[in-house]
C-alpha cells in the first residue's frame, strides 16, 4: 500500500522547490487578526466568517506558526502537504485489506495531483487538505462504529473549509444505509441543519439553470483539467464524470449486500463531493465562471474521483467505465504533474521576487503590479511583519 504513496514524491519536491517565506493573497488579511492576539491574548474573532468560511482553522495554522517558526510560509506549506498525505492514506485504509493497484494507483496519482497546485502554494490553504482530512475520517470512524470520533471529525470540517458542511448530509446518507435501525442517521440529520444555520448564508437559491449546470460541469472537470484548457472542453469532461458517478451509485444499488456494506464508504465519499460543487454552484455562481475550475476547488472533486472508482470497483461497475475512470485518474495527474514541475523555476522566481519588493525599505503601488497586489491591502501586513520580525523578516528568510 506504501507504495501507491509515490506520487506524494512529486509533492514535496515542487514545495521544496518553489516555497518562499511570504504571504499571498488572503493571508494578509489574517495579520492583522494575529498582532492584535500578540497584543492582548486574546481569541476574539477566531471564528469570523471570511469570503463565506468560518476562517478558526486558517486562524489557528496562522498562529501557530507564529508561535512555532516566526511565522514561515514555507513550513505551512509543507504541513500542508503531510496532511494531504494524511488524508489520502485514509482513503486507502478505507479500501480494505484487498485495495489491490487499481483502486489505490488511481486514488494516490488522482489525490496528490499537483493539479491543485493552488493549495499546494498557498500556506493558509492547508486547512483545505485538513477539511479534507477531517471528512475521509469522518467516514472511517462512522463506517468502523466509532460514533463520537464521526462526529467530532465532521464537526472540525466547516471549522476548515466551509465545504466541510457537505459532509453532514453524506454522513447521513451513510449512517442511513449502515445503521437504518437506530437514530444514529437522525443525528446526523440534524448536525446537517444545525452546522448549516450555524454556518449561516451568502448562498443563492435562484439560478439559470443552464449556466448552473455549465458551473458545476466545470467544477467537475476541475480534477482533472486545467482551467486554462480551450473554451467548452471543461463542461464535456466534467459531464464525463458525472456520468462516471451516475454509473457508480447505480452499480451500488444493483450490488449484492456484502459489495454494498463494503461500498458504503466510497459511496459518502462520491456524494460529498457531489455536494461540495453543488454549494459551489449556489456561493460563488454569482461570479462568474473563472471560479470553478481554479485548482483550489479540485481538492474535494479529487476525492469524488476516488469514491466514484471504489463504487465502480467494489460493485463491479461497467468495465468501460471502470477503466476511463482509471485512465483519466492515471494520465490526468501525470501531464499535471509533468507540467507543473516544469513551470516550478519561475514559481519560484515570482515568489522571490516578491519576497525582495516586499522587504525593500520604501515601495510603490507599480512595484507590486505584477505580483497583483494592492499596496493599500498589503502596507499594514508589511509593517506588523517587519515589526513582529515574522515571514520574510525572520531571520530564518534568505
Amino acid at each position: 500500500m506504501r507504495r501507491y504513496l509515490l506520487p506524494f514524491v512529486a509533492v514535496l519536491v515542487y514545495q521544496l522547490r518553489v516555497g518562499a517565506n511570504v504571504p499571498w493573497s488572503d493571508e494578509w488579511l489574517f495579520l492583522p487578526w494575529l498582532d492584535r492576539h500578540f497584543e492582548t491574548g486574546s481569541l476574539e474573532g477566531l471564528f469570523e466568517p471570511h469570503a463565506g468560511h468560518r476562517a478558526a482553522a486558517v486562524r489557528l495554522l496562522l498562529l501557530g506558526s507564529a508561535y512555532l517558526d516566526n511565522l514561515d510560509f514555507r513550513h505551512l506549506r509543507l504541513a500542508g502537504g503531510l496532511i494531504l498525505l494524511g488524508a489520502v492514506w485514509v482513503v486507502f485504509r478505507m479500501t480494505g485489506p484487498g485495495g489491490g493497484w487499481r483502486m489505490l494507483l488511481p486514488c494516490g496519482m488522482t489525490m496528490l495531483s499537483l493539479r491543485q497546485w493552488e493549495n499546494l502554494d498557498w500556506g493558509m490553504q492547508a486547512c483545505v487538505f485538513l477539511m479534507l482530512l477531517s471528512c475521509v475520517a469522518a467516514i472511517r470512524a462512522l463506517d468502523r462504529g466509532r460514533i463520537l470520533l464521526a462526529a467530532a471529525a465532521g464537526a472540525a470540517a466547516p471549522l476548515c473549509w466551509a465545504g466541510g458542511i457537505m459532509i453532514w448530509p453524506a454522513l447521513t446518507v451513510q449512517a442511513w444505509l449502515t445503521y437504518p435501525r437506530s437514530k444514529i442517521p437522525w443525528i446526523f440529520a440534524a448536525g446537517s441543519v444545525l452546522m448549516g444555520a450555524w454556518h449561516g448564508g451568502g448562498v443563492r437559491l435562484w439560478f439559470n439553470v443552464p449556466g448552473a449546470v455549465e458551473y458545476a460541469l466545470t467544477n467537475l472537470a476541475g480534477a482533472i483539467v486545467s482551467e486554462e484548457a480551450p473554451a467548452g472542453a471543461l463542461p464535456v469532461v466534467g459531464l464525463l464524470i458525472a456520468i462516471l458517478h451516475g454509473l457508480g451509485i447505480a452499480a451500488f444499488l444493483r450490488a449484492a449486500p456484502e459489495e454494498r456494506r463494503a461500498a458504503i464508504p466510497f459511496l459518502a465519499l462520491s456524494v460529498f463531493a457531489l455536494l461540495n460543487t453543488a454549494g459551489l454552484v449556489a456561493a460563488r455562481y454569482a461570479i462568474g465562471l473563472i471560479q470553478p475550475g481554479a485548482s483550489r476547488y479540485s481538492t474535494a472533486t479529487m476525492a469524488g474521483l476516488a469514491g466514484a472508482l471504489g463504487l465502480l470497483t467494489i460493485c463491479r461497475g461497467p468495465r468501460l467505465a471502470r477503466a476511463a475512470l482509471t485512465l483519466l485518474m492515471i494520465a490526468g495527474p501525470l501531464y499535471t504533474d509533468f507540467v507543473m514541475l516544469r513551470m516550478s523555476p519561475w514559481v519560484r522566481s515570482y515568489g522571490q521576487n516578491l519576497v525582495r519588493a516586499v522587504r525593500a525599505p520604501s515601495r510603490t503601488a507599480k512595484d507590486l503590479e505584477p505580483f497583483q497586489m494592492h499596496l493599500d491591502r498589503i502596507e499594514p501586513g508589511i509593517e506588523i511583519m517587519r515589526r513582529r520580525q515574522w515571514g520574510p523578516f525572520s531571520c530564518a528568510c534568505p
